[in-house]
């Protein structure tokens, strides 16, 4: 049988002060002044258990996410032709920052900050804890946007969410944050 005392350790939310002071240590790190995509358009948070206050105390390690948000990946292709061919005129470029470079210079940025801490992973860069930081994964991803109608820019329906890729090229795509119609 266990303790009831064990029960209520287990089921209580896990280091909340070291999760927030990680988290707080990684996003100062991506967002320094010398990193290379300092004027590009990007969000981080949370995603996982700390970012749904969900967290439980054998859990350790605080999940990063930075999302470019300048350009974006799509489904566009179970839309009818007419609605393809529209969307491809109104978004006739893939964008110019291509997700290599985007997850290099959130690497380096890292490793200025953490250095011999930060082990690129499959599908996350992991950073090592080290003191009072806990360990942590840095998603690396874009906007995506999976489309339901697309007859124009002002006439479309989406949910946005956001990808990544796997080491072996795989893409990812999935909805953290919200996936409500915009």
């Amino acid at each position: 049988m266990i303790p009831l005392a064990q029960l209520k350790t287990w089921s209580g939310q896990g280091a909340i002060a070291t999760s927030r002071d990680t988290y707080a240590t990684i996003r100062a790190a991506l967002e320094d002044a010398s990193a290379k995509y300092t004027s590009r358009n990007f969000k981080i948070f949370l995603q996982g258990s700390y970012g749904n206050d969900t967290n439980i105390w054998a859990e350790s390690d605080v999940d990063v996410v930075i999302r470019y948000d300048g350009a974006f990946f799509h489904d566009i292709n179970k839309r009818p032709i007419d609605e393809q061919t529209a969307f491809h005129e109104a978004f006739p470029h893939n964008g110019t920052y291509p997700y290599n470079d985007f997850k290099q210079h959130v690497r380096q940025a890292l490793e200025s900050a953490f250095g011999n801490s930060v082990k690129p992973g499959t599908k996350a860069i992991r950073i090592e804890a080290s003191g009072n930081r806990r360990n942590a994964d840095v998603i690396v991803a874009f906007e995506y946007r999976r489309y339901y109608k697309f007859k124009g820019i002002y006439d479309e329906s989406h949910v946005a969410g956001m990808c990544f890729y796997l080491s072996d090229g795989t893409q990812v795509a999935n909805y953290p944050t919200s996936i409500a119609k915009t």
